[in-house]
């Protein structure tokens, strides 16, 4: 059954996928993965969940009051696709910010890959815009 719950998953896997193949590419598509990455990383240390994720979940819930989601839409789909319950629900004891911000210490890494790759397999300084 169709539901813009789904909608809302397809453009955040679509975001997912062009940050973790995005870098791979020449160009345009190059800029959008820079973008797409600094948005990640910024909704993350702003709001410390994505909001695509708490929308697709809030709409999910309103069809399902009893369906269980994760924190993470990715741990989610994982688990779910793995055929695994969900995790119950994390305790209250304070996180610190590398917990609560664990995406960032994914991402860096992966932009510092990207420079290197697009410097060094298309030989042209990437932030060159002529």
């Amino acid at each position: 059954m169709f539901t813009y719950a789904n909608t809302v998953f397809v453009v955040h896997f679509l975001l997912v996928l062009m940050n973790v193949v995005g870098w791979i590419f020449p160009g345009p598509i190059f800029y959008a993965y820079l973008t797409t990455w600094f948005l990640a990383v910024a909704v993350d240390i702003l709001f410390g969940v994505c909001p695509l994720t708490q929308m697709e979940f809030n709409i999910r819930k309103k069809l399902d009051p009893e369906a269980k989601f994760e924190k993470s839409c990715m741990v989610h789909y994982i688990r779910k696709w793995r055929g695994l319950a969900p995790r119950s629900p994390e305790s209250d004891a304070p996180k610190t910010w590398r917990q609560k911000h664990s995406i960032v210490f994914i991402m860096v890494p992966l932009l510092v890959v990207s420079l290197i790759w697009q410097t060094l397999v298309y030989g042209r300084d990437i932030f060159y815009f002529a």
